[in-house]
């Protein structure tokens, strides 16, 4: 429980401050700038929020990111009930690709 914790944190602060963006990209008026996606890796729950898939750079889970594209970025706050991965979305993210295995089991907070 500890690990997703602190996953999820490091998450949602990759998604805001993702290195690959620059910071005034991420957000417009405090909205999502249009075409900007969310991105997990369900190999070590990594979640970003880019314009185009991240690079398939070193894991810390071992070998390369494996990114699924979990839908357009937006407001509303998705959790998964079986990986706890929390998601800003505009809407309902995919359920594919769930690091717990199987697909996401998402809720609307």
């Amino acid at each position: 429980m500890k690990y997703f914790l602190i996953s999820i944190l490091i998450s949602f602060s990759l998604c805001l401050l993702w290195a690959g963006e620059k910071q005034n990209n991420t957000f417009a008026n405090g909205d999502f700038v249009n075409g900007t996606r969310n991105y997990l890796c369900k190999k070590c729950v990594s979640l970003v929020c880019m314009r185009k898939s991240p690079a398939y750079t070193k894991c810390p889970k071992g070998g390369v990111h494996e990114w699924t594209d979990l839908g357009e970025c937006g407001a509303n706050p998705y959790q998964c009930a079986k990986c706890a991965t929390l998601v800003r979305s505009k809407k309902t993210p995919s359920y594919t690709s769930c690091p717990s295995g199987g697909v996401h089991d998402w809720k609307k907070l």
